[in-house]
């Protein structure tokens, strides 16, 4: 376990060590790695050991705490398990570092609230991907969701997505949102290729066959310039990518894998059977390296973010 602590009031300039170690009980709390502010010490637990270090900033004293007892009576009356409590401003940085190196060093781990790395999100992001549905052909089911992470309401008319770097580009396409499109704080949006080919019900359709218009879902729309010769939306399973651009046209976000390549995005290895979806987790989440944002995931979650 890696966590810190977060001093919620009270300051123990004048306690000796043991008297310290009674009222650290009451007085803290673990907190998660997102709250930056006020945090003093950590908890380090490995097995049945736990290590706490706690830095009183106030009076400059440091204290490192090393040892089994977890408050049980077992632990104290059974198990004989002890203890040690040292104030050394040395042992504190020594063990310190230790602290640091675990933390840094681990596999990347994710819940809900606590990030490693955290930035704020500011743009609208793709938060999943089904580009392999099963079947054959399997022309109809695929799917892009769209997640907007920021605390304000965006305004996406006149944005585009598609797998077209450049218009024109033969086997390729690039669809523009209607006016009046906008995207919530928090809000999901997934916009499929056929309405009638997914078990749910999107918001948009890129419409690939124009005969089975489904009349309740808005459509996505051609660029200014029209549909060129091979236009249309067919992601590759092999590597392919979508890229949302802004109403100015500029790449707000890009998702690519498999064999494929974007400037300035790195490709995830791809899904490893079909019917499985790329899945950003957690969805605020943009490194520019889909091997690291995305995420094999086995159901798909459609309009649906972790």
């Amino acid at each position: 376990m890696l966590a810190r602590l977060e001093c919620s009031r009270g300051s123990y300039t004048n306690e000796r060590p043991a008297r310290f170690a009674q009222r650290l009980r009451p007085r803290y709390r673990v907190v998660t790695r997102s709250r930056l502010c006020g945090i003093i010490g950590f908890v380090y637990q490995a097995h049945s050991s736990k290590l706490v270090l706690v830095k009183l900033n106030s009076a400059g004293l440091a204290y490192s705490h090393v040892g089994s007892i977890n408050g049980s009576e077992t632990a104290s009356k059974i198990n004989r398990e002890v203890a040690v409590q040292v104030e050394s401003q040395n042992l504190h940085a020594a063990l310190a570092r230790v602290f640091w190196a675990d933390w840094n060093l681990a596999a990347p781990t994710f819940l809900p609230l606590v990030m490693r790395d955290y930035k704020a999100p500011n743009h609208v992001l793709m938060s999943e991907v089904l580009y392999d549905p099963s079947g054959n052909p399997d022309t109809g089911r695929e799917w892009v969701e769209l997640h907007n992470p920021t605390a304000g309401t965006i305004d996406i008319s006149g944005w585009s997505l598609g797998d077209a770097i450049n218009d024109g580009e033969y086997g390729a396409g690039r669809y523009l949102f209607p006016p009046n499109t906008v995207l919530p704080p928090g809000a999901v949006m997934v916009i499929a290729q056929q309405a009638g080919d997914v078990a749910f019900k999107p918001n948009f359709e890129f419409l690939i066959d124009p005969s089975r218009n489904d009349p309740t879902v808005p459509d996505m729309v051609p660029p200014p310039g029209g549909m060129w010769p091979g236009f249309g939306l067919a992601l590759s399973n092999t590597g392919d990518h979508v890229i949302l651009r802004n109403a100015a046209g500029q790449p707000v976000d890009a998702v690519v894998w498999g064999n494929s390549s974007f400037p300035g995005t790195w490709p995830h290895p791809g899904v490893i059977a079909s019917d499985h979806s790329l899945e950003r987790r957690p969805a605020y989440k943009d490194t520019d390296d889909c091997a690291v944002d995305f995420f094999d995931r086995t159901p798909p979650t459609p309009a649906s973010v972790p």
